[in-house]
């Protein structure tokens, strides 16, 4: 598992000035980036990816929707 995911607390930023989509920068107390995803505007199905950095080489979660209305989702951790 990676040790990222032990930490006790966590800090959320958002990219408020992205023209399309979002953006999410996970980081822990000091302020270090454990965690980076974006999510694109205007897509009909959910792909939510998490990465473990900013230049998105290694995936470490995946949530995605099978179905235009979906509420569960589909979860997918490597």
């Amino acid at each position: 598992m990676n040790q990222a995911f032990t930490k006790s607390s966590y800090i959320f930023r958002k990219k408020v000035f992205k023209l399309f989509g979002g953006s999410f920068k996970i980081m822990d107390i000091e302020g270090n980036i454990l965690f980076y995803s974006e999510q694109k505007a205007f897509r009909l199905k959910e792909d939510f990816r998490i990465y473990s950095d900013i230049s998105k080489r290694e995936e470490l979660v995946n949530i995605k929707t099978p179905q235009i209305f979906d509420f569960f989702g589909y979860i997918s951790c490597k």
